[in-house]
């Protein structure tokens, strides 16, 4: 069901997100899930993700690197918190690809500069 849940818009996953929260408290459902429909509804807004589980290409570079994240100093807490591992072990083991910090800050200051100048007054 999860993945179905993934694969569709937003608004379902709106719909089903306080389920899947509230599954994930009681241990009968996999982090890894919420964490997928949070970061896509997220990315999917053009929003920060909360736990860095998706991908973004950059054509500019011709490369793969993690989606903005929201206040990346503090990512493994919130994956911590809701019972997953660290962001490193994560990308190194889904993706091969190495954790940056200060990569990452810098390129969710820049998203959100981008964000700011975009935004109507």
């Amino acid at each position: 069901m999860c993945n179905v849940i993934q694969h569709s818009d937003n608004a379902a996953r709106l719909k089903y997100l306080p389920l899947m929260k509230q599954a994930v408290k009681d241990h009968k459902l996999e982090p890894r899930f919420l964490d997928r429909a949070e970061d896509r509804i997220a990315t999917e807004r053009g929003d920060l993700q909360i736990y860095g589980g998706q991908m973004k290409y950059y054509p500019e570079t011709k490369t793969f690197n993690v989606w903005p994240v929201y206040d990346p100093v503090n990512i493994d807490k919130r994956r911590a918190a809701i019972g997953l591992g660290p962001i490193a072990e994560f990308l190194k083991k889904r993706f091969n690809f190495e954790w940056n910090l200060e990569e990452q800050i810098k390129r969710t200051e820049e998203f959100k500069r981008e964000q700011e100048s975009t935004r109507p007054n």
